[in-house]
Order: C-alpha cells, then structure tokens, then sequence
C-alpha cells in the first residue's frame, strides 16, 4: 500500500518512513501541502499521515483540499497538543483519526492499520448493503448522490435501549 507522508519535521519523517517501509508499505514523503495534493490525487495513494503543525494551517487546508477533490484514502492527522482544537476540527471533517505527538513509529504503523481496516470493513458493508456507513442512497426521487437522512456514520453506532441508555453488551 502507498502512503503519503505529509509533516514539515525532517526527523519525524526520517524516523517514521523505514519502520513503515519495513512493514511493507511504499512511502512518498512530503513536506509541501500543495505539493503532497498533487500527488495524492495524481498517484495510488490509499492513506495519508498528515501533520496539523504546518504552517498557515497547512495540514488542515490539505485535508479540506484532499476531501474536496473526492480524495477517498484513509487519512489519519498528527499534532501536539496545541493542535488539540485543530484536531477535532479534522475529524470532523473527514479525518479517519488522530494521533497525538510525540509518537512512536510502531504506534503509527498501528494506527495505519487500524484505519485501514475500519476502511475496508467500511467498504465491504457499503458492497454488501448500499445505503450504510455514508455510502449514497437513492431518496426515491431519482436523486442518489448525497447523504441524507439514510446517512449513518460507523463511529457513532451504540446499542441503545428505548431510553437512549448504551446497553452493556456494547
């Protein structure tokens, strides 16, 4: 699997790139926002790792620039913690997680197939039945291309009771 590296810190991508290269994924290392785009959308790129910190808001205006341009990887965001609020922010709109800095490569590797997972789960479900996990729906009025009230989103399903209460098997 190809993975973009986004992040301004040359020691963090030094030290990141061989444990994931050793566990088999292609790297493409990047610290340019516009130039990581580029090759998000021009290459099979199926995840991204991408910084908070970069300047101007650079990871989050990626994100935003990535998700608009119907980039569909899985893509998981970095920042310390004054990148907190940024973070919630990329979840929010699109990130499919987080890890707090200072991390370790195995907790990133980790993490990469955590997502990937979920993504392929996530895939597999959409397949088996349309209509789940954000996939569109057709709202009977010929129109199938958005999210309506269809629209279910796989981290927020809870077994509920009819109070609202999360059930223990959960």
């Amino acid at each position: 699997m190809r993975i973009l590296l986004l992040d301004a810190d040359e020691t963090f991508r030094h030290t990141v790139t061989p444990h994931l290269e050793e566990a088999g994924y292609e790297v493409v290392a990047r610290r340019d926002p516009d130039a990581a785009l580029v090759e998000a959308q021009a290459t099979g790129i199926r995840a991204i790792l991408c910084d908070l910190g970069l300047p101007a808001g650079g990871g989050l205006s990626f994100l935003r620039r990535y998700r608009a341009g119907g980039g569909t990887g899985v893509v998981l965001v970095t920042g310390g913690p004054s990148e907190a609020a940024l973070a919630a922010s990329a979840l929010r709109e699109g990130a499919d997680g987080y890890l707090r800095k200072p991390c370790l490569p195995d907790e990133v590797l980790l993490s990469l197939r955590q997502a990937d997972e979920r993504d392929r789960l996530r895939h597999e479900v959409n397949t088996l039945r349309p209509g789940t996990f954000g996939a569109p729906v057709s709202t009977g009025d010929g129109w199938a291309g958005g999210y309506g009230e269809e629209y279910v989103d796989a981290r927020v399903i809870l077994d509920t009771d009819d109070e609202g209460h999360t059930s223990p098997d959960s």
